[in-house]
């Protein structure tokens, strides 16, 4: 993976975590007890209720109930919240109920900090599940009960409902102090699912005086529900919280999504065009040393073969060591110049496969013959008898550039060993190791790319052709670093 890759995907990866991050830090947001937390409803209902001990209760009459919520104070994410309902008989305007509690709630988790795991209000994305309250609507710990789902006006809702027996209320009615005065009630919410608001609410109780634990006398009896004006309020405020939460969670993520598949995108074009265009450049080399193949083979073989055959006839008729050293280094450099012209040759030219039986041991034993090896560079080559089918010529190429570049690879210093694997009778696989240094991570990807090199002198054809060579027997050709390894795996058709 070249630079440029590398970058834009490291780009990519910031970009999206950028986003997962702001969208993670900007959703909570609604889900959290804003600092000005207010709420306010109202409620209808009847009641009957005596006015002194010793009294009966009274006829049934209509009360109006009011419960109204708001921050009082703020310490961090602790909000100590003043909890006021209001009951008024409409016949008399006489306060018949009126009760005051401050709760300390944290504004994250809607959950009270000195009741452990209660919640004092639902959260957006309520489930169909039960749920532990200390709800200001009820007075105690309580867990509320899913009961099913319902609609309110065309508004989809939860049903919650709960039931609290022996409910101390003493202190709601201070004008019966000493007594105590027990509650039992059964309360049902309806909670709309996505926001956490409750949009109707219905509660039917009777309180009673009790002494000793038993229930001596009833002193109220009533029930109520929010009015139909409170309910269409808090329906229409849901609706319009619906919306803002969808757009965090729908439209948003959407849209972040759809952004990240644009950038993807873009990088992945980029990447494409930045591999296209590097194709095309090598391409364009490659037609190039098309082109100019013909010319070499016809502009620079046959000089070389006067030159070689002259140098020779001069090696044989000279007497000087001196001048004999001489000559030999020419021969050498014509040598690496034909190699050189060979290898650009057998990458451009294309040749049918010839199948001829071949014994492999004897073919690389015989490439090891025609190749000039320093005395420091010692060959251990096993033995072995198998044979396959094969282009001869070919084969001898692709071996020649593998031990070649084995030799230059530890700088004319070191060994090199030849091992053979015959695999189920079908393949044959020859490694071909040296004690060289190795191939770094960053090349080894891309030795085998025409025109790549890491040599001051080569074409960077000559592991290239040694892969077109195997690919035509249908065959492969690996590496592997330290030590470095070559395996040709050929099948053997035989």
């Amino acid at each position: 993976m070249n630079e440029t890759v590398k970058n834009s995907s490291i780009t990519t990866a910031v970009i999206c975590l950028f986003l997962i991050i702001w969208s993670g830090l900007i959703i909570p947001e609604f889900e959290k007890l804003p600092n000005d937390f207010s709420l306010y409803m109202e409620y209808d209902g009847y009641d009957q209720i005596i006015e002194t001990y010793d009294g009966e209760l009274s006829n049934i009459f209509k009360l109006r109930e009011s419960i109204s919520l708001e921050v009082i104070s703020i310490k961090e994410n602790n909000f100590e919240i003043s909890s006021h309902i209001h009951g008024v008989r409409l016949d008399t305007d006489e306060i018949v109920f009126n009760a005051h509690h401050t709760y300390n709630v944290d504004k994250i988790t809607k959950l009270h900090n000195d009741k452990e795991s209660k919640m004092f209000l639902f959260s957006p994305g309520v489930e169909k599940q039960n749920y532990d309250f200390h709800h200001p609507l009820i007075f105690s710990d309580a867990t509320l009960i899913f009961d099913g789902e319902d609609l309110v006006k065309d508004l989809n809702v939860y049903k919650f409902s709960v039931k609290t027996e022996k409910n101390d209320i003493s202190f709601v009615f201070p004008q019966f102090s000493p007594n105590v005065i027990w509650s039992d009630t059964e309360t049902v919410f309806w909670v709309q699912p996505t926001t956490g608001d409750v949009v109707k609410f219905k509660r039917t109780w009777e309180d009673y005086f009790v002494v000793d634990g038993e229930k001596t006398k009833t002193m109220q009896i009533g029930g109520k529900e929010t009015t139909q004006y409170s309910t269409d309020i808090l329906v229409e405020a849901t609706k319009a919280k619906i919306q803002y939460v969808n757009y965090y969670k729908i439209i948003l993520p959407t849209f972040i999504i759809l952004g990240i598949i644009a950038i993807a995108t873009l990088f992945y074009l980029r990447k494409k065009l930045t591999i296209s265009r590097e194709e095309l450049i090598k391409k364009e080399k490659l037609v190039m040393i098309g082109n100019l193949s013909s010319r070499i083979a016809h502009d620079i073989r046959n000089p070389l073969n006067v030159i070689s055959m002259n140098l020779e006839l001069m090696e044989s008729k000279s007497k000087s060591e001196n001048e004999k050293t001489r000559i030999n280094r020419m021969v050498k450099a014509t040598k690496t110049i034909t190699y050189q012209v060979e290898n650009v040759l057998d990458f451009v030219r294309e040749r049918p496969i010839e199948q001829n039986k071949i014994k492999i041991g004897e073919l690389i034993g015989g490439v090891l013959e025609t190749i000039t090896i320093p005395e420091t560079i010692t060959i251990q080559k096993q033995d072995t008898d198998i044979t396959l089918k094969g282009d001869k010529s070919q084969l001898e190429i692709l071996f020649t550039n593998l031990i070649i570049n084995s030799i230059q690879a530890m700088n004319n210093v070191g060994e090199i060993k030849i091992n053979f694997e015959n695999h189920l009778g079908e393949t044959i696989q020859i490694s071909i190791s040296d004690s060289g240094e190795g191939i770094s991570e960053k090349n080894i990807e891309k030795i085998f790319e025409p025109l790549f090199t890491t040599k001051q002198q080569g074409t960077g054809l000559g592991l290239a052709s040694c892969k077109t060579i195997v690919n035509s027997h249908k065959g492969t050709l690996t590496v592997t670093p330290n030590p470095t390894t070559f395996v040709v795996t050929l099948p053997k058709n035989t």
